[in-house]
């Protein structure tokens, strides 16, 4: 009996998605490294059942072939014969072990629940990755922050200060001949000064206020793309066969299920996904709901299409 569980196992080192004719398809799917209160945790593959994977993808009859010399036919009834001997086991125990995959538990209701491995699934590409902790950083003080917000400052001080040169210059007692011409030559040009003075910080200030203006308005735009952008779906099915990702959305939208799509990037990593939606928390709360109305959300995931 352990036979068919040791050619899964082997099968899904390289696969995403293993068909067992008559019961259904294991699925594995891939989970990013991500960092929860300074612990990263590194990638992994967790693996589910999907009852509703009924279309062969004829690997587990190639890995039979493959392993005793046998023909197609012959293999196709040897993976029958272990499928039925499967379902009266859990029949009568209420459920199957799956040597190094997992546990599938028959309940009341003929419905199956798959509850994997603790040991988790075999992926070579990971092996030696663990979990680590990192001390947040301190911030550093930035020491350009405040050039900005002083410049203008620092150019209404001059212009107190040539007020009150002008203010000087305006009240010394004016002389005979060539000393008043030089005074009121100092005024004239003080005020021409002054003018100047006061349009560059008048500009200054206009075109300091127009940056801000723009700053903020760049922030809100961005703020508004990523309220609008759509980054997490909810997947049903990884590495299908065309076929089967087909038969399975046409089933769903007789259902009435009609956001069911196929993701391809390539003929290899196909999968069936539903909906999209703005945050993980979003998405996480609508494959709840999903569950609750139809069975074939139980063993779907959220993934980040980023």
């Amino acid at each position: 009996m352990n036979e068919l569980s040791r050619h899964i196992e082997i099968l899904l080192v390289n696969n995403d998605c293993v068909t067992v004719p008559g019961l259904g398809g294991f699925v594995a799917h891939y989970e990013q490294s991500h960092c929860s209160e300074n612990i990263f945790y590194p990638p992994l593959r967790t693996l589910g059942f999907n009852a509703q994977l009924q279309h062969n993808d004829y690997l587990l009859a190639q890995s039979y072939q493959d392993a005793y010399d046998i023909s197609y036919p012959e293999a196709f009834r040897r993976i029958e014969k272990e499928v039925e001997e499967i379902r009266q086991t859990m029949v009568v125990e209420g459920s199957y072990q799956f040597h190094g995959i997992g546990t599938l538990t028959l309940d009341t209701d003929e419905h199956l629940t798959f509850t994997p491995a603790s040991a988790g699934l075999q992926t070579p590409s990971l092996f030696g990755l663990g979990t680590f902790s990192l001390d947040e950083l301190e911030e550093l003080p930035s020491s350009n922050t405040k050039i900005v917000p002083l410049m203008p400052a620092m150019r209404k001080v001059a212009a107190a200060i040539l007020v009150m040169i002008i203010f000087t210059l305006s009240i010394l007692p004016a002389g005979r001949g060539s000393d008043s011409n030089i005074v009121e030559g100092m005024v004239q040009s003080s005020i021409v000064n002054m003018s100047a003075l006061t349009n560059i910080i008048n500009n200054d200030t206009s075109a300091h206020a127009t940056e801000q203006t723009s700053v903020i308005q760049t922030q809100q735009q961005e703020e508004a793309v990523e309220e609008t952008r759509k980054d997490y779906t909810i997947v049903l099915a990884s590495k299908v066969c065309r076929g089967g990702a087909n038969d399975m959305i046409a089933a769903m939208e007789l259902e009435g299920l009609n956001e069911a799509q196929i993701l391809e990037s390539n003929p290899h990593n196909r999968k069936v996904i539903y909906g999209s939606y703005a945050t993980e928390a979003e998405a996480a709360q609508a494959l709840r709901t999903l569950r609750e109305e139809s069975e074939r959300f139980s063993q779907a995931w959220v993934m980040d299409l980023r």
